[in-house]
């Protein structure tokens, strides 16, 4: 992701406007999850697998352990 990117105001009507909540990294993945599965209900099948990855690899820095809803 772009710096340009990171430094935007959030549109009008965004889901998940910037928090403290947001900081949690818990919360994130959660959220990040439940793109994936509107993702995987589009099926933008490439993007599904990029954001699968990254969850991952946010779990793992954080220890959060694996997400147990997830299904293969």
């Amino acid at each position: 992701m772009s710096e340009f990117m990171l430094i935007q105001p959030h549109p009008p009507g965004r889901p998940w406007p910037v928090s403290a909540s947001t900081a949690d990294p818990e919360i994130l993945a959660l959220r990040l999850a439940a793109c994936l599965r509107d993702l995987d209900r589009i099926e933008a099948l490439l993007a599904a697998a990029y954001l699968e990855t990254a969850i991952r690899h946010l779990r793992g820095q954080f220890g959060l352990g694996e997400d147990c809803s997830e299904t293969e």
